[in-house]
């Protein structure tokens, strides 16, 4: 049961949804950073979008990435 206070935390594979809802997109750019290769994760947990976004790197660390919500840029791999 959740609390009055508790949200479900949603998911999505569609980019222009994640938008509307204002989820938090992992995504994984091209080496240029100029195009969007793959959405890793979108939903509204952002300690999800965190773990997915270590997850990726872990596995890739030469991988561009990106944690973004709409057009504002959390947290950016390489630094």
């Amino acid at each position: 049961m959740m609390s009055k206070h508790s949200f479900p935390h949603l998911e999505t594979i569609d980019p222009l949804y994640a938008d509307e809802c204002n989820f938090y997109k992992v995504e994984k750019w091209t080496e240029d950073e100029q195009h969007i290769t793959d959405l890793l994760y979108a939903g509204s947990d952002l300690a999800k979008a965190h773990d997915a976004f270590a997850l990726f790197i872990k596995k890739r660390p030469g991988a561009h990435l990106t944690i973004r919500q709409r057009s504002r840029v959390i947290h950016k791999w390489p630094k």
